[in-house]
């Protein structure tokens, strides 16, 4: 009988590593066993189910992509035989699409399906454990949550909400920095919307030195951006029209 291993194992340790990444370490652990431990640490948790809108913005911060682009790597993960959905999804999903509601500022996810619109906030996704017979595994399984880890108690809406606004707060507070410390604007050379952003959420090597390893822990976008943080940034930076004098107004507003 041939060793137990999963399906696609490429991607299961991609969803490994992105929840690796963010979880916690102990200060005690040797060195050489510290990404170890952390990718146990995920398996376990991935073992009991993690929710489905959790994943989608560590694996953009992990693998330095789009939102958009993680959603295929997602879908693909809820698709396969080695992952199950909890509760029950009818069907394959066959595309995954981030909601954001501009009224609330809350955003979602939804799967949709062949049968429709799942929310993806109110899943978790669990890794099943390796086959021995991977290849006659047969199709990606989707089991009632009864046997499964039960959701987070605090309702996914309110959770992220309250982590969208205390990072709505630290994003506005590097944003003001960039404003008033860069040599661009000590050079008079006005920053847009796009570069800020860029210098705040972008690729690693497109960030404000400070920032390459910042995690940004919810999903942020550029209409998030202009609407929270790019009009209150300026005003601390001194960069609105009603700033302190000596400032003169931003035309790219």
């Amino acid at each position: 009988m041939s060793a137990p291993s999963y399906r696609n194992p490429a991607l299961v340790e991609r969803i490994v590593a992105a929840l690796a990444r963010f979880s916690f370490r102990k200060a005690d652990w040797p060195a050489d066993e510290v990404w170890q431990r952390m990718q146990d640490r995920a398996r376990v948790r991935l073992a009991e189910g993690v929710e489905i809108s959790e994943l989608l913005p560590k694996l953009s911060r992990h693998e330095a992509r789009f939102i958009l682009e993680c959603t295929i790597i997602l879908k693909e993960a809820i698709n396969s035989g080695d992952f199950l959905t909890v509760p029950k999804i009818a069907g394959p999903v066959r595309t995954i699409k981030m909601r954001h509601d501009e009224l609330t500022g809350e955003e979602s996810l939804d799967l949709y399906t062949d049968s429709g619109i799942v929310p993806g906030n109110d899943h978790l996704l669990r890794l099943l454990p390796p086959s021995s017979d991977p290849e006659s595994a047969g199709a990606p399984q989707h089991l009632d949550a009864a046997p499964a880890a039960k959701p987070s108690r605090k309702p996914a809406a309110k959770r992220s909400r309250k982590e969208e606004k205390e990072e709505n707060e630290i994003a506005i507070e590097f944003a003001a920095q960039q404003l008033r410390e860069n040599p661009k604007f000590k050079e008079d050379k006005l920053f847009t919307q796009n570069d800020l952003y860029e210098r705040l959420f972008g690729p690693p090597d497109k960030r404000a030195p400070h920032l390459k390893d910042k995690i940004w822990v919810t999903a942020w976008n550029p209409s998030r951006f202009k609407e929270k943080v790019w009009k209150e940034a300026r005003t601390r930076a001194g960069r609105e029209p009603n700033s302190p004098a000596g400032r003169r107004p931003d035309p790219n507003e």
